[in-house]
């Protein structure tokens, strides 16, 4: 995939759900996935530190 700078910051919902797959699909099978930290399927979190604000 040539990432652009359009492409790089397309809304999630404007991306076709076959690409939204293949990309989980890759993120899962990455050496670099997080396993024991909270995070979405695929995508970020904007601030994870918000949880456990006092």
């Amino acid at each position: 995939m040539n990432w652009t700078t359009e492409k790089r910051y397309l809304p999630y919902d404007k991306w076709p759900k076959e690409v939204l797959k293949q990309l989980q699909k890759q993120a899962a099978r990455s050496k670099y996935q997080m396993h024991y930290h909270l995070h979405p399927i695929s995508g970020l979190i904007n601030d994870p530190n918000g949880f456990s604000y006092l």
